[in-house]
């Protein structure tokens, strides 16, 4: 049987917050491609436009979670509780070792599962923060967003990542509050209209 050992290949650093300065690997998976860490110039990017008052207390949701780098920084700048989804073995033992390393198991739940699943049977779990990040040869179905839609807080935001050349394609009732190119990617706000 395979080890499904937390291997890795290079190392992230937490940007701000309590875990500032700290850092957390990579896993094998990016090496093959598929695994796109967040950088540190582009995460900092994103949270600065995220503000603190939309991190802070928030419940959150991490899809392709991958290092976790993501729903990490959150943690680290404040949100209360995050929920991993990560369908690779390998990938969620690299994420399960990050968690360890921070000491953040009281405030995170790890799903080894596919993200789609995930979003097409989970219920009525409700979240202010989501954070999309498919491969992006992977297309999310209209039916995904809609099911999508259903987990949104009242001020829920969802902060999605793409190939610029791909945006989502999102049904009525979304709304893009902020976009920004950085190189071939694309990173999109996205809320429900209320």
């Amino acid at each position: 049987m395979k080890s499904l050992a937390a291997k890795s290949t290079g190392r992230l650093r937490i940007v701000a917050g309590k875990w500032r300065g700290r850092w957390i690997d990579v896993p094998e998976a990016a090496a093959r491609g598929c695994v796109r860490p967040v950088t540190t110039r582009v995460r900092e990017a994103i949270f600065s436009a995220l503000g603190r008052e939309r991190i802070e207390t928030s419940q959150g949701l991490d899809l392709f979670a991958g290092s976790g780098s993501s729903g990490l920084e959150a943690l680290s700048r404040g949100a209360q509780h995050v929920t991993f989804v990560e369908q690779d073995g390998e990938t969620c033992a690299c994420l399960k070792r990050n968690i360890s390393l921070l000491s953040a198991e009281s405030s995170c739940c790890v799903l080894q599962q596919d993200a789609l699943a995930y979003v097409l049977h989970a219920g009525d779990a409700k979240y202010d923060l989501i954070f999309v990040d498919p491969p992006y040869a992977l297309r999310l179905s209209e039916d995904f967003w809609q099911r999508l839609s259903g987990f949104f807080q009242i001020e829920g935001l969802a902060v999605v990542r793409c190939h610029k050349q791909f945006p989502p394609h999102l049904p009525d009732g979304y709304t893009t509050v902020w976009q920004r190119c950085y190189g071939d990617m694309l990173v999109l706000f996205v809320c429900m209209k209320r």
